[in-house]
């Protein structure tokens, strides 16, 4: 891999066991600690909630609902395709081994030493042609033409979305971490449903996700006597029209992508689960693509979905992405160069990481993120570096975090954040963006800024340096959503952590 940037300066991450040698601090209980809590832990969902047999069951044998739920993961994984659930056991004691030392190690002057923290170096400006070139280098995939409309909250996206369906005429692909079992989730069950009659229609969605989901009631009451199925994906299964598969887990991982897919022609893309939460609760966001780029997002899906075909699995069919195919013909007017970025840890995928680490490490002015849960400790100290080299660096988290753990990792690094110079910024309510600006660089989708999104689960994202797509980014989501936050005070986030807290924060 070139780790050149022009001019001749090396852009490298060091070693995750710099400095953990002699360092005997970190004791055994704690390192144990670090690789079994992310057993018991999901993003997007509560501990509770991942084991279940059934209802009665589980509430008579807890540990029984746990077996259960390591058998529908890891155990099924293994029946169904035994070669990939080996390289994602692989992947997940590299990664978790990694972030437990790069979460626990500092230097005396409090700077982190491990991680794979970006060295300082000369990188090209986010946003310029150079930078764009550096990433072609880099082997990130390339930038393909496509027109982005941004979707800001469920009020915009899901009326648009839900038309979409609607009217589609030759076929629904639909891919979500939680479809959930509320109201809302079931009025779009019935949308699927309805076309299904009529074209195909195919829905992929995290089982980990959703079956976690399903145990959180919504904020806002539901309708008197609705009665929710006890999972959505038995219920979609209702209905012979509708082709569904649900992800197997292998050692706890998940697939967090959002992506529809519709008439091969119209894509969304974004942050967004289906449910309540996401319709009327959640402050949230998603995108409106159309172009080539669309085969390229179609490729993504049809990846996914093979990946659970046991057959393909078993004859040894699943071996690579298949290549896709851009369509002949004129681009729409208004496309611009997007790229598609993803993080695949049993495929070795870090598209998602190596790509905005670039960004940070090369901007010069700023540094604006948003996202619901920050805990990788690469990314924190890359944003750490660049506010000591004078970049305006910001980062809005929610102020009403549907995890409590997670609101915990992110006061500590929040703390960590502010120590450097960083502005850290409250939102009223639960956001659940994953929006990044570098400069004149923009990244958006399903990828938090926790370990879990970078290293370890299924992501999807979008970047470009499209000066009006980078301006939209700016106008619709930051400008706002600054205006209505409040920028946290050392004293807001509470005292330093422990080592521990640390270790645990940093496997999330």
């Amino acid at each position: 891999m070139n780790n050149k940037a022009p001019g001749g300066t090396h852009y490298r991450a060091k070693p995750w066991w710099t400095g953990v040698v002699n360092r005997p601090s970190v004791s055994s209980l704690a390192m144990s600690a670090a690789l079994f809590l992310p057993l018991l832990l999901c993003q997007c969902a509560t501990p509770k909630a991942l084991g279940r047999v059934d209802e009665e069951q589980a509430a008579k044998m807890p540990i029984m609902a746990h077996f259960a739920q390591v058998w529908r993961s890891t155990g099924k994984s293994f029946a169904r395709s035994p070669l990939a659930t080996i390289r994602s056991g692989f992947a997940v004691s590299t990664q978790r081994t990694a972030a437990m030392f790069g979460g626990s190690v500092r230097k005396s002057d409090g700077k982190s030493t491990g991680s794979g923290a970006a060295e300082e170096s000369v990188m090209p400006v986010p946003g310029t042609a150079e930078f764009e070139s550096w990433l072609d280098q880099e082997k990130l995939p390339k930038a393909v033409p496509g027109t982005v409309k941004l979707l800001v909250d469920g009020g915009q996206f899901f009326p648009e979305f839900q038309e979409s369906i609607a009217n589609a005429n030759r076929s629904i692909d639909s891919q979500t971490f939680i479809f959930d079992n509320d109201d809302f989730g079931m009025e779009m069950a019935s949308l699927y449903k309805r076309k299904a009659a009529g074209i195909p229609v195919r829905i992929f969605m995290d089982n980990l996700g959703t079956r976690a989901a399903h145990k959180v009631k919504p904020k806002t009451p539901l309708p008197p006597g609705f009665e929710p199925p006890l999972f959505m994906g038995d219920h979609l299964r209702e209905d012979p029209n509708i082709k569904l598969r649900t992800t197997t887990n292998p050692f706890w991982l998940c697939d967090h992508t959002k992506l529809h897919v519709i008439d091969g022609r119209t894509a969304y893309v974004g942050g967004m689960n289906i449910g309540r939460e996401y319709r009327s609760e959640w402050h949230d966001q998603m995108a409106r693509i159309e172009g080539p780029v669309v085969a390229v997002l179609e490729g993504v899906f049809r990846d996914h979905w093979q990946r659970e075909d046991w057959r393909r699995n078993w004859t040894f069919r699943n071996t690579g992405n298949e290549k896709v195919t851009l369509p002949a013909g004129p681009v729409p007017a208004g496309a611009v160069p997007l790229r598609v970025l993803r993080t695949d840890s049993a495929e070795g995928k870090f598209e998602i990481d190596r790509a905005l680490r670039a960004g940070i490490a090369g901007a010069r002015k700023r540094v604006w993120m948003e996202s619901p849960y920050m805990a990788e400790e690469g990314l924190l100290t890359a944003l750490t570096d660049a506010a000591k080299r004078g970049v305006d660096v910001r980062v809005i988290m929610p102020g009403d975090n549907d995890s409590g753990v997670m609101e915990k990792v992110n006061l500590q690094s929040a703390r960590k954040l502010m120590e450097s110079g960083v502005k850290v910024f409250s939102y009223p309510k639960m956001s659940h963006l994953k929006v990044t600006l570098c400069d004149g660089w923009g990244t958006f989708g399903s990828a938090n800024g926790d370990t879990l999104s970078l290293k370890l689960n299924r992501e999807l994202n979008l970047a470009s340096s499209a000066p009006g797509l980078v301006e939209d980014l700016e106008k619709k989501i930051f400008v706002p959503d600054f205006k209505v936050s409040r920028q946290v005070t050392p004293g807001m986030a509470g005292k330093e952590a422990s080592t521990l807290a640390d270790i645990a924060g940093n496997q999330l």
